[in-house]
């Protein structure tokens, strides 16, 4: 499995629920392996294999949720789900 990390600012959150949404709205997504969403940072972390799932796919998921989504530069890296 090749797969990459990508963070985003997220704007719009209120609360912990909202950062549950979007972990849950992003999971659903066939292709995206893990999402980890922090109200208190306004950041979610997404791993995905882009072969399965666009990148495009996953901030209109984000958005369509009701918040907005940035992407972070810099923060994309290859993984293979191994620990280091």
């Amino acid at each position: 499995m090749s797969a990459i990390r990508r963070t985003f600012a997220i704007a719009g959150m209120h609360c912990t629920s909202c950062a549950m949404t979007i972990d849950w709205d992003l999971e659903d997504l066939d292709g995206v392996h893990e999402a980890r969403t922090s109200y208190a940072s306004a950041r979610t972390e997404v791993t995905y294999d882009p072969s399965r799932v666009a990148f495009e796919t996953i901030t209109d998921t984000i958005v369509r949720a009701g918040f907005t989504a940035q992407a972070l530069e810099g923060v994309l890296k290859n993984t293979t789900g191994d620990s280091p």
